[in-house]
């Protein structure tokens, strides 16, 4: 409707609760205007949030953005400036504290697919997880 998934959430949202359409436009462009309604400002604060503060690994955090149905390009475009350095580091973090965790497996084979399946929930390639062992 408006280009921007931003935009058409807000206005259907807005619409869906009985505010009128007239009044649902203009804010939507005086948002539009002071750029508080930015999908680049909005992937790259979802980046930086996501890896920085809840440690998601790549594939977490790309997945989330689908989700919230930005565009391909964007994503792939954003994804470029990713710390891949803090995400070895992220994977490792995680990797420690869930080996701790699982101190009391006596069975190396379990202890290892719990690990592996822990980490990619977390976001992180089976490539990278597989590096550690």
């Amino acid at each position: 409707m408006f280009g921007s998934w931003v935009c058409d959430g807000v206005y259907l949202g807005s619409l869906r609760k009985g505010a009128p359409e007239e009044a649902i436009l203009f804010c939507l462009k005086s948002l539009n205007e002071k750029n508080f309604l930015n999908e680049v400002r909005f992937v790259q604060s979802y980046i930086e949030g996501k890896s920085s503060i809840k440690k998601w690994g790549i594939h977490k955090i790309y997945a989330g953005l689908k989700a919230h149905r930005i565009p391909e390009s964007l994503i792939q475009e954003q994804l470029q400036s990713f710390d891949k350095k803090g995400n070895q580091e992220r994977l490792l973090l995680w990797f420690q504290k869930k080996e701790k965790s699982l101190s009391s497996e006596s069975d190396p084979k379990k202890k290892k697919q719990k690990i592996v399946r822990y980490l990619l929930s977390k976001g992180f390639s089976f490539e990278d997880i597989m590096n550690l062992f």
